[in-house]
């Protein structure tokens, strides 16, 4: 009998065994100890933000007659993965090149077509040339992925509205709306231009009339643009301008920014850093409408060329640029020609030891009637002197 109680004991503690290896890891009560028990954080996870989400580009043409055809003008040497909806009912197009055959459409029937566009989209090339008489308005330039925009609407003469876009990585806008003779409306507020490098050209009418009254731009991130070439060129029934918030610390050219603004009656340029500049010919050309102009935070201790930087404007009376550092100054021809109202005209301390040329400097200045205009001058312009400038002396200081 004691033999077989001690053999259900011994059965009874190997049983037992596992249940007591797990209450010596634990509590009396069971509950596990918590210096013991290392838990892994779970860490909540979300699927990953793709970089681009594409919005649609869409745009109106105007196909005048049967069998007319559209080409997408596509710059080779960029992506694209796009689908593009010719409004009429046809098949949606795919396009993965610039080459692809696809980008061309031929409509069976005249009228207005509205084409979307969606997906990758880099760059958009008109430069003057192909179907720019087929396009009428830029609804949205939507989110392609743009990268280059210079020259996309140069020469659509026919566009009359532009709005939209993601422009965030674009470099380049020269020349976007040059020659755009018609545009009358263009909404830029949602352009990011925090990449861009250079704005020549932007919104430049080239010899045609403008037909934009209104233009917004108070907004753009110009701190890496080097380049405003008339920029504003043409834009000859324009009022108003505010360019306040630009950054023009890299900028080198500002050659005929405002050239031909017939209209422009006023232009606060106070913060505008022109350490850099080195080009401010035809700067103000046929500026008619502009009485005042002060200019007189401009550096110009690295222009070099500042010929016709007044010319033909018929509204101004008086110019103070007795600041202005003249020692690199090479040419100043018609720099005050056609300047019919100019009475008064500071240029005292100027050094124009490096000019070569300074033709017609002041060739119908002060109503033709030298007399009329008060030169202070300490040397002579350029060859042959003010004498042979404009046939009187100045007066010296």
């Amino acid at each position: 009998m004691k033999t077989t109680k001690r053999k259900q004991q011994k059965w009874i503690a190997l049983l037992l065994l596992p249940y007591l290896a797990l209450m010596m890891a634990c509590g009396g009560d069971g509950t596990k100890n918590q210096e013991e028990v290392t838990v892994d954080p779970v860490v909540p996870t979300t699927p990953e933000s793709p970089t681009f989400e594409p919005t649609p580009f869409i745009s109106k043409w105007q196909i005048d007659s049967a069998g007319q055809s559209i080409t997408l003008p596509l710059r080779s040497g960029y992506n694209y993965d796009f689908k593009v909806d010719w409004g009429d009912g046809s098949p949606i197009a795919k396009i993965t090149s610039a080459t692809d055959t696809d980008i061309t459409h031929m409509y069976t029937q005249a009228g207005v077509y509205e084409v979307r566009i969606k997906g990758l989209l880099e760059s958009w090339y008109f430069n003057d040339s192909g179907d720019t008489g087929a396009l009428i308005e830029v609804v949205d330039l939507g989110h392609a992925g743009w990268k280059r925009l210079d020259f996309a609407f140069a020469g659509c003469y026919n566009l009359v509205s532009f709005a939209g876009g993601n422009t965030s990585g674009v470099t380049n806008m020269q020349g976007m709306f040059y020659k755009t003779i018609q545009l009358a409306s263009v909404d830029v507020s949602s352009f990011d231009t925090s990449k861009v490098t250079d704005m020549s050209h932007m919104f430049d009418m080239g010899s045609g009339a403008s037909a934009l009254t209104t233009l917004d731009v108070s907004h753009f991130d110009t701190s890496k643009v080097t380049s405003m070439r008339e920029m504003f060129d043409g834009l000859s029934v324009l009022t108003a301008l505010d360019l306040s918030n630009f950054d023009t610390s890299k900028v080198t050219s500002m050659r005929g920014m405002f050239s031909y603004t017939y209209t422009l009656t006023t232009l606060d340029l106070s913060s505008f850093d022109t350490s850099k500049v080195i080009d401010m010919q035809f700067m103000f050309e046929s500026a008619y409408s502009l009485s005042s102009l002060d200019v007189s935070s401009f550096n110009t201790s690295k222009v070099e060329y500042m010929d016709n930087m007044f010319y033909g404007m018929d509204a101004i009376t008086s110019l103070d640029l007795s600041h202005f550092d003249t020692s690199k100054v090479e040419y100043m021809d018609m720099m005050f020609t056609d300047t019919y109202n100019l009475s008064s005209l500071n240029t005292y301390g100027w050094d124009v030891s490096n000019v070569v040329s300074s033709y017609h400097i002041f060739s119908g200045a002060g109503n033709n009637v030298i007399g009329g205009l008060t030169l202070y001058c300490n040397q002579p312009l350029g060859y042959g002197g003010i004498s042979y400038l404009f046939g009187k002396q100045c007066s010296t200081l």
